[in-house]
């Protein structure tokens, strides 16, 4: 009797030990499961589906650098930049030594304009791993934001120096040429990140720009067409081609492509401001005007948009409003817009025809109505008006890398 009690308690014994190998391997299996998904979700841009599968996650897990960092680059792809930096803060707190997408983070910090925080990122990294390229990157990137672009390209080179192999620092050292006007420069650099690659959307981004700044402008749309074709999400890539279809006479495509990036992001001034522009070209004078005073109550301190509402008083014979206008984008920016105000005013029978976007046909960015949307992909597209004080720097760090290089 006492032995048959044995056996069974034995046999329960095992098969709760079974159960509990099962149960666990299934939670194993699990959470491997979502973890997959959301960075196979996150690899294909769908950034809405992976953050809901990460959020999923038992906080114990949820908690680890992995998974806010996962978190933080699906809301940069997003360009919701703020969440990605608070992301990204948890996760330098949790684990100061990762430097696994601090590249990234140093991007959302130029976004924000935060030079002190990338300063002090910048240092940290490479304090941590100066064979990192992620610290190079950063450190680049500080400079960029200070528009000290030699030094920073000097950074990005670095950067590569120390790893070949890494294909956003040639991105950011191609966007740093671009700004430099050392075209062929940042096209070879665009081409050796796709090289290494070539599902790396944001050096096919940077190729378009080029060929938009050139005016090549089939070859601007194709090389935007081929970002979107692997980030299909991205508004900002279907703003550029709005731009580039509308300099290549596709006026009703160019609407299309960006009523289609409103609707993917409806708070992409960017993509509003040249959907305006478009409508005051053609002629439609009140959609334009109508549009550009929703802008004007998004972006109040935006010269651009207050001259380019007193260009469609004009059109329309609203004399006294168009002056009132002009005068205000002059109190705005000064220098920036003072000489296209001027022969606007004195010149009324020249350059009707020329809409705001016209302006900026040579190149989408011109007007930065919304540097958070604009800049869009990488930290580096333009700096431009962006009036941030070179209060920050880490030249120590500067001439270990001239010697390097």
């Amino acid at each position: 009797m006492v032995a048959t009690t044995n056996a069974l308690n034995q046999s329960n014994v095992s098969h709760c030990a079974l159960m509990v190998q099962k149960q666990c391997a299934e939670g194993l299996m699990s959470l491997l499961r979502d973890l997959g998904m959301a960075y196979q979700n996150l690899s294909q841009f769908n950034c809405v589906l992976a953050v809901e599968i990460l959020n999923t996650l038992p906080t114990h897990h949820y908690n680890t650098g992995w998974v806010l960092s996962m978190l933080a680059k699906a809301y940069f792809e997003m360009n919701d930049y703020k969440k990605a930096a608070s992301y990204f803060a948890e996760v330098r707190q949790l684990e100061p030594q990762r430097t696994d997408l601090m590249e990234i983070y140093s991007t959302v910090l130029w976004h924000l304009h935060l030079e002190v925080q990338l300063s002090t990122l910048a240092q940290e990294l490479v304090a941590e791993d100066r064979n990192s390229p992620a610290a190079w990157c950063a450190t680049g990137n500080l400079f960029s934001a200070q528009t000290e672009h030699e030094t920073a390209i000097k950074f990005f080179q670095r950067a590569i120096q120390v790893d070949p192999s890494f294909p956003y620092a040639y991105t950011l050292l191609g966007h740093e040429y671009v700004l430099t006007e050392e075209l062929d420069k940042a096209i070879t650099a665009f081409r050796n990140a796709i090289r290494l690659d070539p599902r790396h959307y944001n050096a096919w981004f940077g190729l378009g720009t080029i060929f938009s700044k050139q005016e090549q402008y089939s070859l601007a749309e194709l090389h935007f067409k081929r970002a979107l074709l692997i980030n299909p999400h991205h508004s900002a890539i279907m703003c550029h081609i709005g731009v580039v279809q509308h300099a290549l006479k596709k006026t009703d495509k160019a609407l299309q492509t960006l009523n289609k990036a409103i609707d993917n992001a409806s708070d992409n001034t960017l993509c509003k401001f040249h959907r305006a522009s478009i409508n005051f070209s053609v002629g439609r004078h009140t959609e334009a005007l109508r549009e550009f005073e929703e802008l004007k109550n998004i972006a109040p301190k935006e010269s651009l948009v207050y001259y380019s509402i007193g260009k469609v008083h004009k059109k329309l014979g609203n004399t006294h409003l168009a002056l009132m206008y002009f005068s205000w984008a002059t109190d705005l920016d000064p220098k920036g817009v003072n000489s296209q105000i001027k022969e606007a005013i004195l010149s009324p029978g020249q350059g009707e025809e020329d809409s705001p976007s016209a302006q900026s046909g040579d190149d989408p960015q011109a007007p930065n109505v919304s540097t958070d949307q604009e800049a869009e992909t990488s930290g580096e597209v333009s700096v431009e008006g962006s009036g941030l004080a070179r209060t920050v720097s880490i030249e120590a760090h500067a001439d270990d890398s001239d010697d390097s290089l």
